[in-house]
């Protein structure tokens, strides 16, 4: 359920309670913005996605914020590969702290981008489009990169 605290025309913004995710406090809340009140209903379907990831989704997810990781310095090139054997360690040392709405023409379709960031000071996020897992990196902003 999202608390919403900001409610204007053109956007509104909210919390909600993550059920595996972490912000830069190491605590489950996290912040949504949608850019269309009439949207609020859909933005809590987005928000139960979120929180009912498989695992299979949350161990790709690890997997890819490994690859960007490991692509900044030699340290975190070797962390990430010690990590390979259990991805998930690679979330204690990054955070996530919003997830956007993204709006596609078929409400039917789940659709989201969740924005954090890495100890190794990169901005990384992850897109869930038409349900799916389609990008994992720091180029999430770009659709042309969700395949």
């Amino acid at each position: 359920m999202i608390n919403w605290i900001t409610k204007r025309d053109e956007y509104w913004s909210g919390t909600f309670l993550s059920s595996y995710f972490r912000n830069s406090d190491n605590n489950p809340e996290m912040e949504i913005c949608i850019d269309n009140a009439c949207v609020a209903d859909y933005a809590e379907k987005c928000v139960f996605s979120f929180n009912h990831l498989t695992a299979s989704d949350i161990s790709k997810i690890c997997k890819g914020i490994l690859d960007c990781s490991g692509r900044q310095n030699t340290r975190w090139k070797l962390n990430s590969f010690l990590w390979r054997r259990n991805p998930v360690a690679i979330l204690d040392h990054c955070y996530f702290s919003s997830v956007y709405v993204n709006i596609p023409d078929d409400k039917n379709q789940i659709s989201y981008i969740v924005e954090g960031e890495g100890e190794w000071e990169d901005v990384i996020g992850f897109v869930i489009h038409d349900g799916h897992l389609v990008y994992v990196g720091t180029d999430y902003l770009n659709e042309h990169n969700w395949s």
